[in-house]
């Protein structure tokens, strides 16, 4: 009660856990209650835990594993386009903004591309697939 004290309005609960996985796995659990939906957006490379919810939005483990069939998030699409492969077709991969290595390294408007992969995952899952 302490803890949750120190919280601004309207938070009022903690919940105390014993892994980042843990967190992780409560936090899509979360999410999914609260907008009553299973789409993710996850960025290539991540790595989120160990549960089997943190796994398949983890392209770190996923993509090196047998344990999931990879799909195409958009069946049909060109070759010449970049097509996501997750374990799920609620799951969506954006790349990973990384002015450095990453696909798009100028300063003044990696943010604004970045964000662009963002802005197209949502399109798709509330135009196209209605959801």
């Amino acid at each position: 009660q302490r803890l949750a004290s120190l919280l601004p309005d309207p938070l009022e609960v903690v919940f105390l856990v014993n892994s980042g996985s843990e967190a992780n796995d409560l936090a899509l659990r979360l999410a999914r209650a609260a907008t009553g939906s299973d789409n993710t957006i996850i960025v290539d490379g991540a790595y989120h835990g160990h549960t089997l919810a943190c796994l398949e939005v983890s392209p770190y483990k996923y993509e090196k594993s047998d344990e999931f069939d990879l799909v195409p998030q958009i069946e049909d699409l060109p070759a010449e386009y970049d097509n996501p492969i997750t374990p799920r077709k609620y799951v969506w991969k954006v790349p990973c903004p990384d002015t450095y290595r990453g696909m798009h390294r100028d300063a003044s408007d990696a943010a604004e591309r970045y964000a662009e992969y963002v802005e197209e995952a949502c399109r798709v899952y509330i135009e196209e697939r209605g959801e």
